[in-house]
């Protein structure tokens, strides 16, 4: 669990500093083209990179605090136990479709490295990498939730 709070830990870094490097240059390309009648050209292709990262790691931080967006009023109705399992079972799913979304999105980081952006040359795969990583974060963090839920309602310390 330590190893779990440390990478969350890291990605609120990257996710803080990615912001703020994302926001400082636009802000100075703005401040460029309307104050130069000049702008720096590879800003709004890195930034739309960072875009994409910021979005994919702030997902699993917002999947490892539970903050993300989820219907539950038909749920909250489910009498306890069964409510307890009904969230196994939607993990165990939610892990099929990370297992595919992250084996279809390595598929495409490896064939699209070769392609070049036009301005920043950074690979278009990268795109594609972000959100295999994301996949296999939520992976990572849905086993270990199915893990502990399923040994809570099997000792019978349902919550």
């Amino acid at each position: 669990m330590k190893a779990l709070a440390n990478i969350n830990k890291l990605l609120e870094i990257f996710v803080v500093f990615n912001l703020a490097l994302m926001s400082f240059l636009i802000f100075l390309n703005v401040i460029l083209r309307y104050t130069l009648n000049s702008g720096l050209t590879f800003t709004e292709e890195a930034s739309r990179y960072m875009f994409v990262w910021l979005t994919f790691m702030g997902a699993v931080l917002a999947f490892n605090g539970d903050e993300h967006v989820s219907v539950q009023f038909l749920v909250a109705k489910l009498p306890v136990k069964l409510r307890a399992w009904w969230t196994v079972a939607t993990d165990i799913i939610l892990l099929a479709c990370c297992l595919l979304l992250f084996l279809g999105c390595c598929k495409l980081a490896a064939q699209n490295m070769s392609n070049l952006s036009p301005i920043t040359g950074i690979p278009t795969g990268m795109n594609f990498l972000a959100a295999a990583i994301m996949s296999g974060l939520l992976q990572i963090l849905l086993l270990v939730r199915i893990g502990v839920k399923t040994s809570a309602i099997l000792r019978g310390h349902i919550a």
